[in-house]
């Protein structure tokens, strides 16, 4: 078989690491955002330059890892996406789970107007997040009983289950539980519930 390539180091920097880039003959990379550098094969490094990047959307998720108004601006970016971009939904969670060390780091750099825009941009993020959590939770637990109910009356009605049946209903989406449940009130046997419609 083919050899796989060796890995390359990706190192993320807030300013511009210029002895560095000097050191290992940086070049900026072709077809990549401004801020992206590439050292000679031979070394496998990368560069990424957080204050060199230019503000696009497909930069956002790299300008995150930045700080105080940088980070503020890709926030604030991320925050006016429409809420079913999949953007938000992957990092909307992931902010909300850090909220306290990204509070820590705007205090410290003493932005308090960064501060108070980005805590009313978390207070809106994290009450959407408890929602769509509580609705998921919801869904969940409707669907955790409508299992338990059908299980239980595939077991009064045909007596102790097979192996394989609480698995196959553990597995089921909600189409099939809904008419497995319907069918068990008429059917005979278990082959006539889980018959192929």
């Amino acid at each position: 078989g083919r050899k796989p390539a060796d890995p390359l180091l990706w190192i993320v920097s807030m300013g511009r690491p210029r002895k560095a880039l000097k050191r290992y003959e940086a070049q900026g990379m072709e077809r990549w955002p401004a801020g992206c550098w590439r050292t000679r094969e031979v070394d496998r490094t990368r560069f990424v330059v957080l204050n060199d990047l230019p503000e696009t959307i497909e930069t956002v998720l790299l300008r995150l890892l930045g700080r105080g108004r940088r980070f503020h601006r890709a926030l604030a970016e991320l925050m006016a996406l429409p809420e079913e971009h999949p953007l938000v939904r992957r990092v909307r969670k992931v902010v909300v789970a850090f909220w306290d060390p990204i509070v820590q780091d705007l205090t410290r750099s003493g932005d308090m107007n960064a501060l108070q825009k980005v805590e009313s941009l978390y207070a809106a993020w994290e009450q959407r997040t408890l929602d769509e959590g509580r609705k998921e939770g919801i869904k969940e637990g409707r669907k955790e009983g409508q299992q338990g109910l059908l299980l239980k009356l595939l077991t009064l009605k045909f007596g102790p289950l097979a192996d394989g049946v609480e698995q196959r209903v553990l597995a089921a989406d909600d189409t099939e539980l809904d008419l497995w449940a319907e069918r068990v009130l008429v059917a005979d046997s278990l082959d006539d519930v889980f018959a192929e419609p």
